[in-house]
């Protein structure tokens, strides 16, 4: 690993390095944090900084800044959110609960070829009503998943710039046409809501002004229930689920 206080010429070099990454591990963690119950922010930009630091060295061996900010971002983003299952056990068991409920829904819709109200999704996964409200009430608070990260089932999304080998590249391909099939399948506010925040990046204050709903709570039910939806149709392609 580069040594930061290797010389003071190579110190200056890696606070220049870190400096103009900060707006971006700024952005990824206010994004996190916003749909988060309790304050992680400074944490979660420590461990954005310091992933970021511990790739220095990849940042001098490759030409394309723009291509090793896009392979940093998804590594800086990835390490935010595993520290955050290391941190609170319970938004494992809350995805758990959703796997069960998307397998669930896609196993309705493949056999009655239309989505399941609320009562009949409870009795397709074996739950009460009441539960599966509550269920939706919890999910609302915690952060949403990312698409990608619940599709790529064992294959590196975030490939080195220049590295990513054919096999990827197909999968990133299948990945796009299959994500799309699913996104024209919402509705119109929950696919320019899924847009927005997961492929363009917006917040969700962002989301909530274009939506013109109000309130960022309200962006963020509308983009859970798009991913739920979304996943439900991914589970019916039986496509493999990531354990998060």
């Amino acid at each position: 690993m580069y040594g930061l206080g290797s010389d003071k010429v190579n110190d200056r070099d890696v606070g220049r390095y870190l400096r103009a990454l900060h707006p971006m591990i700024l952005r990824v963690a206010k994004r996190i944090q916003d749909t988060l119950p309790v304050d992680h922010l400074d944490d979660l930009v420590q461990t954005g900084v310091t992933v970021a630091w511990e790739h220095y060295e990849h940042h001098l061996r490759h030409s394309d800044p723009e291509s090793f900010r896009r392979w940093l971002f998804v590594r800086i983003r990835g390490a935010m959110l595993d520290f955050l299952r290391d941190e609170d056990p319970f938004p494992r068991r809350l995805r758990d609960q959703s796997r069960k409920l998307e397998r669930a829904a896609a196993q309705f819709r493949s056999r009655e070829m239309r989505e399941p109200s609320d009562r009949e999704l409870a009795e397709a996964a074996g739950m009460d009503l009441d539960a599966l409200h509550a269920h939706f009430i919890a999910a609302s608070r915690a952060a949403p998943d990312y698409l990608e990260d619940y599709l790529m089932d064992g294959v590196e999304l975030a490939a080195e710039p220049g590295q990513a080998g054919p096999d990827v590249h197909a999968v990133r391909q299948e990945w796009a046409v299959i994500l799309e099939r699913a996104i024209n399948r919402l509705q119109e506010n929950e696919r320019v809501a899924l847009s927005l925040y997961i492929l363009e990046g917006l917040t969700l204050e962002e989301v909530a002004e274009v939506l013109g709903c109000g309130s960022k709570s309200s962006a963020l039910r509308v983009v859970n229930a798009a991913i739920f939806k979304c996943r439900s149709y991914l589970a019916e392609q039986s496509l493999s689920l990531v354990d998060f």
